[in-house]
């Protein structure tokens, strides 16, 4: 009889662990950051194939105007972020992304680095300026 309760309670246990748990519904400010993430990273893609259309759409026409400036002239690119800090404030949204890049144009290949501030407004979100070390120029 023991035994039969003792497997019994086992059985019991170990369905009460496999049982579902409440998940917490994706809070707003956390949707905001993915959607940040997905577009730098859209920018980045971008930028890379040399789709300077596709980068418009992630831009408003005052944040692609004051990057395209900055664009330079190259052949290929490689260019790696990663997402290091997300700030919300009301309708306004501060990406700091470190980034890494080589850029080949003209028999030579230039390097460089930064951390990049992207700041975004409005929903959906858009690139309304870079603060710091735009990551879409090629370095001198």
């Amino acid at each position: 009889m023991l035994r039969k309760t003792l497997v019994l309670l086992l059985v019991l246990a170990a369905l009460g662990a496999c049982s579902k748990k409440e998940v917490k519904p994706q809070s707003e400010d956390s949707k905001l950051a993915v959607e940040a993430f997905s577009a730098a990273e859209g920018m980045r893609k971008a930028y890379v194939a040399k789709d300077f259309e596709a980068l418009r759409k992630y831009a408003t026409e005052d944040g692609y105007r004051s990057i395209e400036k900055h664009f330079g002239d190259f052949d290929k690119a490689e260019l790696e972020f990663a997402n290091r800090w997300v700030e919300i404030e009301g309708e306004r949204l501060t990406l700091n992304v470190a980034w890494e890049g080589t850029w080949t144009g003209r028999g030579e290949e230039r390097s460089g680095r930064g951390m990049a501030v992207f700041q975004f407004e409005g929903r959906p979100l858009k690139l309304e300026r870079i603060l710091r070390a735009s990551p879409f120029s090629v370095p001198e």
